[in-house]
């Protein structure tokens, strides 16, 4: 009896070219050390800025099969007020950053082709390697992405530390560029037509580190920052989804003479919407 030959499996449809953007409320608070131009280190706690705070995250992602370039901010605030023997305080701090990162999937596992240059235009096979790895909608069950990246941030900081009782200020007023290199992680997992009410979830994360310069302002001298983003996002239509996640900036930020010097980060979860298109 002559063995039944397995039926031809939908080839690949995705989309070569895509685009990304995320919206997120980040409950970010405020961690690290400040220096005074006089040297006294203290904690952000002693300035009363250990608040969570609502800030804003967002970014838009353009890309191109296995490459992408990226541009994001962020804005956080928080304020203060305390009292140091006979003297009062209000301390307020402000951070907004604006960043572009560039990457590129080197390695992709379950993919047409694991590495750039076993594939033919753009590193993509003509059908999938892993006959098993195609859902229903003729995408990839399970995709894996490896990126190593390089990006910068531009940083603006002002810091201010007002002794209402003398009538004296101390703190910090400038902008800093970080250059950074670091790796992203891309898991993605479409269900296809079994599950209609979930088209894909992706589990993410992405770490850099690198120099941080002074550039205007205040700002001074070199230092050392990272970033890191870890989360998950859930597509409940092919173009509309929710993201939950981790995001963590922190770095050096030294002052010129007569200014503070800064060890500070701001950490928290995040929420918020995805866009793809």
């Amino acid at each position: 009896m002559a063995q039944e030959s397995q039926p031809a499996l939908p080839p690949r449809t995705g989309p070569a070219f895509a685009v990304e953007a995320n919206a997120d409320a980040w409950f970010a608070r405020l961690v690290g050390d400040v220096t005074s131009a006089a040297g006294v280190e203290r904690d952000v706690r002693d300035l009363d800025l250990r608040d969570s705070e609502v800030a804003f995250a967002g970014s838009l992602r353009f890309q191109w099969e296995r490459g992408f370039a990226e541009v994001g901010g962020l804005s956080f605030a928080t304020d203060g007020a305390y009292t140091d023997g006979a003297d009062a305080f209000e301390s307020d701090f402000r951070w907004w950053g604006a960043s572009v990162d560039l990457g590129y999937a080197f390695w992709t596992p379950f993919s047409d082709s694991v590495w750039p240059w076993t594939g033919g235009a753009f590193g993509e096979a003509s059908h999938d390697r892993y006959g098993g790895n195609v859902n229903s909608n003729g995408d990839y069950r399970v995709e894996l992405r490896v990126s190593p990246t390089i990006g910068m941030t531009y940083h603006d900081i002002e810091l201010n530390d007002i002794n209402i009782t003398q009538a004296t200020q101390d703190g910090l007023d400038g902008g800093w560029l970080a250059l950074r290199g670091g790796a992203e992680m891309q898991l993605w997992l479409r269900p296809g037509a079994d599950f209609s009410f979930l088209k894909a979830i992706v589990i993410e994360a992405a770490l850099s580190a690198g120099g941080v310069f002074g550039l205007t302002g205040e700002a001074s001298g070199t230092g050392i920052g990272f970033e890191l983003d870890a989360g998950v996002r859930l597509y409940f239509h092919e173009n509309i989804g929710a993201r939950l996640g981790y995001r963590l900036n922190r770095a050096e930020f030294d002052g010129e003479a007569g200014s503070s010097d800064l060890d500070l980060g701001a950490y928290g979860l995040f929420a918020g919407i995805t866009l793809r298109f």
